[in-house]
């Protein structure tokens, strides 16, 4: 018997990269570094303003219905640098019943890396997606009960979290009634 998803609140918060390799569909491995961390966070920073998010990416190519920021959000770099979380995510209301609903189950990250300079990392938006560019992307809402802390979006080698994962690595939307192998 099938179950029917309860609506949710969009999360405020997502731990959006840590430390170690991250596998895109397009761009292969990006290894995410401490120092491309930092550059990211001082990027936003310097903008000094929120970063918006967009419906699907590129959002230029979006249906009128579909433009405008459905969410904006800020930064913020976890004490030893080994974490890059959107926090104080400000979502509107056209947009926070289609995420809570699943409707936008994951996000993607639009970001810019320089070939040149190993270390330069910038976010220039993040966007609500139905096909994820981040191989191993979990669902944003399943993630955002995982024991009430931050969720990863995208697996690393980083086993710091383990015990917030199940043992395959994969959560579903719906929250289990018990794990098992």
């Amino acid at each position: 018997m099938a179950k029917i998803r309860q609506p949710q609140q969009p999360p405020n918060d997502i731990a959006l990269w840590s430390v170690g390799p991250l596998q895109t569909v397009s761009y292969g491995v990006i290894n995410i570094t401490p120092e491309r961390l930092l550059s990211a966070y001082n990027n936003y920073l310097t903008r000094g303003r929120q970063i918006a998010f967009s419906w699907e990416h590129p959002d230029e190519n979006a249906e009128p219905e579909l433009r405008g920021a459905p969410a904006v959000c800020g930064l913020r770099l976890s004490e030893d640098g080994t974490r890059l979380d959107l926090v104080d995510i400000s979502w509107t209301a056209r947009a926070a019943g289609p995420v809570g609903r699943g409707e936008w189950p994951w996000i993607s990250p639009e970001f810019v890396i320089d070939k040149e300079d190993l270390n330069y990392l910038c976010i220039e938006k993040i966007a609500l997606t139905t096909n994820p560019e981040t191989c191993g992307a979990r669902p944003i809402i399943a993630l955002s009960r995982v024991r009430g802390k931050a969720i990863m979006l995208a697996k690393t080698d980083d086993k710091s979290d383990a015990t917030e994962e199940p043992e395959d690595g994969k959560l579903s939307i719906e929250e289990p009634e018990s794990e098992s192998k």
